[in-house]
């Protein structure tokens, strides 16, 4: 009987962060850290893409979106993949005139369902944790597991009467060894 809840207590210790290793690598809007140039290229062919030593930036064409993401950059630490981060911001229509353009809303896509598809995939987030800046109020909804985070950022003005977030940004980071996770600095989902 000792063997059995031993081995009970072992398996039930284990299956947790073995279960968090095995989690799939974070995507959205066709982008995933470890995307190689030449990946991108396939899923954006008739968009315009910048490589460098030190970024790789994608500006997508219409045809090409994926999620509402209009544009990426990749940013590379030690030659590898670091930070994907991903932007909403729609195309001007030269026809309307700026004013209509100076609320974020008609910019950028409401920040609740792109939070509701990520939900969807990776269920719920950790947050948010809430930031001001600048006359902004910011909410970070955050995922992890032990290779990746990735974070939504929602803003909206502070003194606005609209009290609507906007989808600003989707990022994707690299998880190294000691750096900030849920399993030892952010709160679990309540």
């Amino acid at each position: 009987m000792k063997k059995i809840l031993l081995l009970y207590a072992l398996v039930h210790n284990l299956l947790p962060s073995q279960a968090c290793a095995q989690q799939k690598n974070f995507s959205f809007g066709g982008f995933a850290l470890k995307a190689t140039a030449e990946q991108l290229k396939k899923s954006f062919p008739n968009s315009v893409m910048e490589v460098s030593e030190n970024s790789t930036y994608v500006r997508i064409a219409a045809k090409d979106t994926k999620d509402g993401v209009t544009s990426s950059i990749i940013f590379m630490r030690d030659k590898k993949p670091d930070v994907v981060q991903m932007i909403f911001e729609i195309a001007r229509d030269p026809s309307k005139p700026d004013s209509y353009y100076r609320d974020p809303l008609n910019q950028n896509p409401r920040c609740e369902p792109i939070l509701a598809e990520l939900k969807r995939r990776y269920g719920k987030p950790y947050g948010p944790f809430d930031n001001n800046e600048e006359g902004l109020v910011y909410k970070d909804y955050v995922w992890d597991n032990e290779q990746e985070k990735l974070i939504l950022t929602c803003a909206r003005f502070w003194n606005s009467k609209s009290k609507i977030p906007w989808a600003a940004a989707v990022k994707i980071g690299a998880n190294r060894p000691g750096y900030c996770m849920h399993l030892n600095c952010i709160e679990p989902p309540k």
